[in-house]
């Protein structure tokens, strides 16, 4: 075809390394953004006592939430094989939060 013979320029592609993206609304979320196609062990940790409330594995451009929906000390840990990829600590000091009363209409 007329386009078999193009130089295709190749320095231009690279790939765009995987981020994390954290929310704490109505409990912790985590999503994996990113093209590179790689498994990830997300951990949300309760610091208070030291224990994971809730682990699970994902691949990029997919998200985990806990379904613990109440304040906790968090610390969410995702791994990328043995190797921590991103940690991150729940700290509202400072910042504007969002309280939900949870008022229920009957009737």
């Amino acid at each position: 075809m007329i386009y078999d013979k193009l130089k295709k320029n190749k320095n231009n592609i690279i790939d765009i390394k995987n981020r994390v993206v954290t929310h704490f609304v109505r409990g912790p979320f985590v999503e994996i953004l990113g093209s590179i196609n790689e498994e990830y062990k997300v951990q949300f940790i309760d610091k208070k006592i030291n224990t994971i409330r809730f682990e699970t594995t994902i691949r990029n451009n997919n998200w985990a939430k806990s379904n613990i929906e109440y304040c906790i000390d968090w610390k969410v840990r995702v791994l990328k094989g043995d190797d921590v990829f991103y940690e991150h600590d729940f700290n509202p000091n400072g910042k504007r939060v969002f309280i939900s009363m949870g008022f229920t209409c009957i009737g």
